[in-house]
C-alpha cells in the first residue's frame, strides 16, 4: 500500500473521529440544558375557579404547551414543574392526584377532564352548525368555528374541517372562493382575505359601504316590477321644492306611486 493512500486514510479517520465527538459534545450539553429547563420562569397560572373556568383552562393549556415548546423543557421536567403553576383550587386537585400521573400528557387530560368542558359530541356539532357566517370578519369567523371542532373527544381530518366551515361562510365568500381551490386552513384564510380586502376596495372605489348603500325598494304595478329609489330625487332631498306635479321617469306606468304617495306625471 503506498505511503500517501495509507497517510490519506489516516487523516479520513482521525477527521471522522472529530466529527462524532463534536456531535457527542453537542448533543450532551444539549440535553444537560434540557434537563435544567422548567417552569419556574412561566407568568401563567390556573386556579380552578368556576367563573369562566372553560374558556380560562383552554387559554392555560395553550399557553403552557407553547412556553413547553419554545423553552424545550423535557416532558419529565415539564410533568414536574406544573406545581409552579397551579393554585387554589387548582393546587389542591393537583397535590391528590400528581402520585398517580406519570407522564405528561396524561396530566393534561386529567386536567381537562377535572376542569374543562364535558359536551357531548352531538351538542358540539350543533353549536357549530347553530349559525352561518353573516357580517362577522371571515377570520375571526373561522378562528371560532375551529375552536369549536377542537373540542370534539375525536379527531378529524383537515378535509372535513374545511368542509364544515367552508359550508358556513357567507354566500359573497364562498362565490369568489371555490371549495376546489382551497387545500389547507392557511390556503382558505389567505385567499378570504384577498377577497375581503377587494370588497372593501371596491366599495371605497364606489363611494359605498355595506352600511351606506343606497336603499332600493321595489313595488308591481299591474303584474311589472318598478324601482323605487328612495332619497335621491332632488324635491324629496330639498323641502322648499315639494309639489304636486312631480314628473318622473315612471310616467309610462299608471297608477305608480311615490313614497311620499304622490302620483307620478
Amino acid at each position: 500500500m503506498p505511503q500517501e493512500y495509507l497517510t490519506m486514510l489516516l487523516q479520513q479517520m482521525q477527521q471522522s473521529h472529530n466529527e462524532l465527538c463534536e456531535k457527542l459534545v453537542t448533543a450532551t450539553q444539549a440535553t444537560t440544558h434540557q434537563r435544567d429547563r422548567h417552569f419556574a420562569g412561566c407568568k401563567l397560572s390556573f386556579s380552578g375557579a368556576k367563573e369562566s373556568v372553560e374558556d380560562a383552562l383552554e387559554v392555560f393549556i395553550d399557553g403552557i404547551q407553547t412556553y413547553k415548546d419554545c423553552a424545550n423543557i423535557s416532558d419529565e421536567n415539564a410533568l414536574r414543574g406544573l406545581s409552579f403553576l397551579f393554585t387554589g383550587l387548582a393546587a389542591t386537585w393537583w397535590n391528590g392526584v400528581r402520585k398517580n400521573v406519570k407522564t405528561w400528557n396524561e396530566a393534561i387530560a386529567d386536567l381537562q377532564h377535572a376542569f374543562g368542558k364535558r359536551k357531548a359530541p352531538f351538542l358540539i356539532f350543533r353549536e357549530i352548525f347553530r349559525e352561518e357566517q353573516s357580517d362577522e370578519k371571515t377570520e375571526i369567523f373561522i378562528c371560532k368555528t375551529r375552536a369549536l371542532i377542537a373540542q370534539l373527544p375525536y379527531s378529524l381530518e383537515e378535509t372535513i374541517q374545511i368542509d364544515i366551515v367552508y359550508g358556513l361562510l357567507n354566500r359573497r365568500i364562498r362565490k369568489r372562493v371555490p371549495r376546489e381551490s382551497v387545500t389547507s386552513f392557511n390556503d382558505l384564510l389567505r385567499k378570504t382575505r384577498s377577497v375581503e380586502d377587494s370588497l372593501v376596495e371596491m366599495n371605497e372605489t364606489n363611494g359605498t359601504t355595506s352600511a351606506n348603500v343606497p336603499n332600493v325598494n321595489v313595488n308591481a304595478v299591474n303584474g311589472r316590477s318598478v324601482t323605487r329609489h328612495v332619497g335621491n330625487n332632488v324635491n324629496d332631498r330639498n323641502p322648499e321644492n315639494k309639489s304636486t306635479n312631480t314628473t318622473c321617469n315612471h310616467s309610462d306606468v299608471p297608477g305608480f306611486v311615490d313614497d311620499r304617495g304622490r302620483h307620478c306625471r
